[in-house]
């Protein structure tokens, strides 16, 4: 995914037309930006698309890492999301859609304090049309499972859905790994069979799961100190630190 100077500069209008909307300018002054904003979206989604897939189906088993240019890319899109909502440009869309994919894009860029203020701002029962794959998003990056709130959301992949979010939050309490390469043969049965909506939430569930687990403490501090695992994880799960 390549984000040229032609897409910076319909971002810089797209934040122009948000900061009229900040600051009052009557609406016969405003720039025109919505169907190039579209356009945008477009590069947007397919950007966290691209890194979601990348994170998938990494190798890597000591933590994450992520190209520089995609970082770059995911950047732009974080930006794009939170200037999308404050110009009102597509009215039609639950605003807390975008929240939440400027919140993963955020944290895959490793600005966890701007997903966190992204995430702040979506509300704890979205319902996007995604099959309960949003939920499940919204719980790893907000740290809070309750599968009951995913479950009235859940249609076709309700246990597939339970399955990896549960996997995740048990491995905080117990050191175990999700399994990455089921949940990818999951990733793929969405794609064949679910909505392209649900198959894009999915995606990014499936590589939040990967990066975070695989970017812990309980992953990371064995590997990196003279410490074997065991007393890292004594110590760490003790304090129910899930960093």
């Amino acid at each position: 995914m390549l984000i040229g100077s032609n897409s910076k500069y319909l971002l810089k209008k797209t934040q122009a037309k948000a900061r009229m909307f900040e600051y009052d300018v009557p609406l016969e002054e405003h720039i025109v930006v919505e169907e190039e904003a579209i356009k945008l979206l477009l590069i947007a989604i397919g950007s966290l698309n691209e890194v979601s897939s990348v994170v998938i189906k990494s190798d890597e088993v000591d933590q994450v890492r992520i190209d520089q240019k995609l970082v770059s890319d995911l950047h732009f899109s974080a930006t794009f999301f939170d200037s999308l909502i404050t110009s009102t440009i597509d009215p039609s869309e639950d605003y807390n859609y975008y929240y939440l994919l400027g919140a993963a894009s955020y944290y895959f860029c490793d600005y966890v304090g701007s997903s966190r203020v992204m995430l702040s701002f979506v509300d704890e029962q979205i319902n996007v049309g995604g099959g309960g794959f949003e939920k499940g998003v919204y719980q790893i990056l907000n740290g809070s499972y309750q599968f009951d709130e995913i479950e009235p959301l859940a249609q076709l992949f309700e246990r597939e859905i339970g399955l990896m979010v549960k996997e995740y939050f048990d491995f905080f309490q117990t050191g175990i790994f999700p399994d990455f390469q089921r949940n990818l043969q999951i990733y793929e049965k969405v794609l064949m069979e679910g909505t392209n909506r649900e198959s894009f939430l999915c995606g990014i569930m499936v590589a939040l799961i990967k990066k975070k687990t695989l970017n812990s403490a309980l992953n990371l501090l064995p590997r990196y100190s003279l410490v074997p695992s065991e007393t890292w994880k004594s110590k760490i799960l003790d304090n129910n630190k899930l960093a």
